[in-house]
Parts: structure tokens; C-alpha cells; sequence
């Protein structure tokens, strides 16, 4: 299991990490989504160096010792943007290996280079192996939407990446 990748002392480092932060709340919650929720994770909490240094060592730990290969990480809009950021430095510390960030807009600029992308050429070049990374994943709306913009593009997406998996089938809180 993919979770098994990631040493229990520091996924649990993580969980008490954002209880003291409160980025998880408990009460009654309306997602992105329109589905009810008791409990809401707010990744955007996350921002002392602290939290945010912990949150992307999770996210490094877990793609050094997946052993995917992957050329650069798209976060998705807007949270995830920077998380992408931290875990592509992260993860070149690590490893050594160069790979690079990028995302895209909500919405094509409408000024300068009126792009939807984010990043070096390369980041949204046909072949370039990309893992998706997104802060929590309940119905599959923004992945679905980031896979509209980018399949297009010829990418090869080897694997999406979320913090938290709360979908209804198979995730949870």
C-alpha cells in the first residue's frame, strides 16, 4: 500500500502537527464539491516553516521511496501550488535529481504571455513525466479538471499525489 512508504512516526508527526495548527476542523462543512462533511482539512494552515517543512518532507519521503520516475510536479491551483514548489527542491536535495515545478491557472491571463500554463517549456513538453500533487481529493473534481488541461498536452502522468484521500469510495478521515 502506497501509505506503507512513509515511516508511521512521521505521517504521525504530521496528523499532531495539524491538530495544533488546526488545519483540520470538525463541525459541519459544504466542499468544493457540494458534499456535506464533518471534518474539513484546510492545507493553507500549513504556512510557518515549521508545518510546511514537515507537510513537504512527508510528500518527498513518499516519492523517494515510491521509486516512480518522474521529470517535474504540477500543483494544482491554488494550495498545492507551493507545496509543488517545496517537494521539487525537497526532492532534489534528496536525490540529486533536477526535476522541475509548474501548474496551471483556473483561467487563461488575459495579459503578457495569456498562458494557462506555469513553468519552464519543458515542465509541459509531450513525454514529460509528471506526478499530479493536490492537498485533498474528495470527488475527483480537480483532478479531473487538471486531467481535461493537461492530457491534451501529450504529458505522461505517472501518478497523482494528495495529502489527504478523503474520496467516498475508497478514502476517509
Amino acid at each position: 500500500m502506497i501509505g506503507d512508504l512513509v515511516p508511521v512516526e512521521l505521517k504521525q508527526k504530521l496528523i499532531e502537527r495539524c491538530k495544533q495548527q488546526k488545519a483540520i476542523h470538525h463541525g459541519k462543512f459544504v466542499l468544493n464539491c457540494g458534499i456535506e462533511s464533518n471534518v474539513y482539512f484546510n492545507s493553507g494552515i500549513l504556512t510557518d516553516a515549521q508545518s510546511f517543512s514537515l507537510l513537504c518532507d512527508v510528500l518527498v519521503t513518499l516519492l523517494v521511496n515510491s521509486k516512480i520516475e518522474f521529470d517535474a510536479i504540477i500543483g494544482l491551483p491554488y494550495k498545492s501550488i507551493p507545496i509543488a514548489a517545496q517537494v521539487c527542491v525537497g526532492y532534489f536535495e534528496r536525490t540529486g535529481k533536477n526535476v522541475s515545478f509548474g501548474y496551471h491557472r483556473k483561467e487563461v491571463k488575459d495579459h503578457g504571455e495569456g498562458s494557462l500554463y506555469v513553468g519552464a517549456p519543458n515542465v509541459f513538453a509531450k513525454g514529460t513525466k509528471v506526478v499530479i500533487l493536490d492537498d485533498v481529493l474528495t470527488s475527483g473534481k480537480a483532478l479531473y479538471r487538471a486531467l481535461d488541461l493537461l492530457e491534451p498536452l501529450g504529458l505522461d502522468i505517472v501518478a497523482f499525489v494528495v495529502i489527504i484521500n478523503r474520496e467516498v469510495e475508497y478514502g476517509g478521515l
